[in-house]
């Protein structure tokens, strides 16, 4: 019996993965590192074909070499954006947001 709640735990996250592949609208990064520009290899950011299938946001916006930025503007930011992407209109009212957090 454990065996059958296992494979259908399985089956149903597989379900949900694919759901999301095929659906996500918006991919926001929460990997501090990625908001850095030109630090591509050592974050492992997604790649510009990665790109094209989930919008992703809060990634490659922030000189390096600018020491200012703080997690409270990373936070700020990225409430803004979900507040912006956040359609009223009738045939947008839900998008999915996968956050990411390392």
């Amino acid at each position: 019996m454990k065996h059958a709640t296992f494979t259908t735990f399985l089956h149903t996250l597989l379900y949900i993965n694919f759901f999301l592949l095929l659906h996500c609208l918006y991919d926001l990064v929460g990997f501090s590192l990625q908001v850095y520009k030109g630090l591509d290899i050592i974050t492992n950011k997604v790649t510009e074909e990665e790109q094209a299938q989930c919008r992703h946001h809060m990634s490659s916006f922030v000189d390096p070499l600018v020491s200012g930025y703080t997690v409270v503007d990373f936070r700020n930011k990225a409430l803004s954006l979900i507040s912006f992407l956040k359609c009223p209109t009738p045939h947008s009212e839900i998008k999915l947001f996968k956050v990411c957090s390392l």
